[in-house]
C-alpha cells in the first residue's frame, strides 16, 4: 500500500553513528501493517525501537529517528506521533559533560557523590572493589563471574550475613543492553542501599541473614565500553556474526524456563 511505497523513498536514508540530527518520537501504533512497516524500517536500520525486547508493538513505541525521517512519519501517522526527545545529541553531550566535571571534582579533591553521573567501565570495578573491602560489617565478597569475549571482567559482588555456608541466593542482574547505562548505575545503587540499611532496617537485616545477594552489575561488558568508545547507542554483546556483522542480544539468549525449581 502508500506505507510501502514511502518505506522505499525512506530506505534511501542511511545514517551512521553521529547522532547529530537524531530524535526520538513516541509513535502510537494501531494497524498490524504499521507494526510491519516500523519493524521493516528496525530491520533495515532506519530507525531503532527503544523498547525492552527492541521490537515494534500495537500501542506506543519510542523509536529513534533522523530528522529527515519524520516528514515520512508524520504522514504515516499524523498526530499519533509525538516527539519525546528533541536532540539525542545534545543529551549525549549533556552526559559527557556531566562526567567530566566529576573528574575534575576529583583531581581539586572535592567531595562528589559517585552517583551523580555515570561511570566507565574501569571506573565501575574499581568502585566495586573498594566497595567489598570497606564494608567489614557484612559478608562482603568482590568475585569475577566469567570473562567477556574480548576478555573483560564480569564482576560480581556477594553479600550475606547468613551463618548458613551455602545460603539462597537471590540474583540482581544489570547492564545487559550495553546503552542502558541506568541499569548497572541502579543495580549498584540498590546494592548499596541494602548495605547501608542494614544495621537500620528490620526487614532488611532478616533478608541478609537468611540469603546470599548476588549483584552482577555489568554482564554486557564488551558492549557497554563500546557505548562509551564508539556508539552511544549500541545496544548488544560484541560477538562477530557469520553475516560479518556484530552483537547477540543477551536478553534473548537465557534458556526456556531458566532457574524455574
Amino acid at each position: 500500500g502508500g506505507c510501502f511505497f514511502l518505506l522505499s523513498l525512506l530506505l534511501v536514508w542511511v545514517h551512521g553513528r553521529n547522532y547529530k540530527d537524531h530524535r526520538v518520537v513516541e509513535i502510537f501504533v494501531e494497524t498490524d501493517e504499521e507494526v510491519t512497516l516500523l519493524n521493516v524500517l528496525q530491520a533495515e536500520k532506519a530507525i531503532d525501537a527503544w523498547s525492552s525486547d527492541s521490537l515494534i508493538v500495537k500501542g506506543g513505541n519510542q523509536v529513534l529517528i533522523h530528522n529527515n525521517h519524520t516528514t515520512f512519519l508524520e504522514k504515516v501517522f499524523g498526530s499519533r506521533m509525538q516527539s519525546w526527545i528533541d536532540d539525542v545529541h545534545e543529551r549525549i553531550q549533556e552526559e559527557q559533560r556531566i562526567h567530566r566535571e566529576y573528574l575534575s571534582s576529583l583531581e581539586k579533591r572535592e567531595t562528589k557523590d559517585w552517583y551523580s553521573t555515570y561511570h566507565p567501565y574501569e571506573e565501575l570495578i574499581e568502585y566495586l572493589q573498594d566497595y567489598a573491602n570497606n564494608h567489614p560489617e557484612l559478608i562482603i565478597k568482590y568475585d569475577v563471574a566469567g570473562k567477556s569475549l574480548e576478555g573483560r571482567d564480569i564482576p560480581i559482588v556477594l553479600i550475606t550475613k547468613s551463618s548458613d555456608p551455602a545460603p539462597e541466593t537471590m540474583w540482581i542482574l544489570g547492564g545487559q543492553h550495553a546503552r542502558e547505562w541506568v541499569s548497572p548505575a541502579a543495580t549498584i545503587y540498590t546494592m548499596h542501599k541494602l548495605v547501608q540499611s542494614y544495621s537500620t532496617d528490620a526487614k532488611m537485616k532478616s533478608l541478609l541473614q537468611r540469603y546470599q545477594f548476588a549483584f552482577a552489575p555489568i554482564i554486557n561488558p564488551d558492549g557497554y565500553v563500546y557505548t562509551w568508545t564508539k556508539d552511544r547507542l549500541w545496544r548488544k554483546n560484541r560477538r562477530p556474526l557469520s553475516s560479518g556483522q556484530y552483537g547477540v542480544d543477551l536478553n534473548r539468549n537465557w534458556g526456556y524456563k531458566w532457574g524455574k525449581h
